[in-house]
């Protein structure tokens, strides 16, 4: 039984120190719903034509459903880190192809959009 808490209390350990990450959205999809990852959801969109092709290209905000905890730093490389519990964002932008009709992802980026209490 002492060896079953041990790797108990070693096991939650680790599940707790499991670093988030960001997911790799999908590089196609025909509509706005194909493309959004599990356990995120879309927040707000914009349509418009961004390469000149006469088609409505996309760009999205995504946030997380489950709020993490973060170091963040704010301003310059010199200042503390701030440890956050928030909802991560990413900014995705993609076109639209005029034989396929599907949307193709041009950029991701995870860093771009403020967080809810950020600003």
């Amino acid at each position: 039984m002492k060896y079953l808490s041990i790797i108990f209390i070693f096991l939650t350990t680790i599940a707790k120190s499991q670093i988030f990450s960001y997911p790799q959205l999908s590089k196609q999809g025909k509509n706005i719903e194909a493309l959004i990852p599990a356990n995120w959801k879309a927040i707000d969109t914009a349509y418009g034509d961004l390469n000149n092709d006469k088609l409505d290209d996309l760009a999205i905000i995504l946030e997380y459903k489950l709020p993490i905890t973060e170091n963040r730093a704010y301003g310059s490389n010199d200042i503390e880190l701030v440890k956050e519990f928030q909802r991560p964002r990413v900014l995705a932008i993609y076109f639209k192809h005029t034989q396929s009709g599907k949307y193709t992802l041009v950029t991701q980026n995870n860093n771009f959009i403020l967080r809810a209490n950020e600003g």
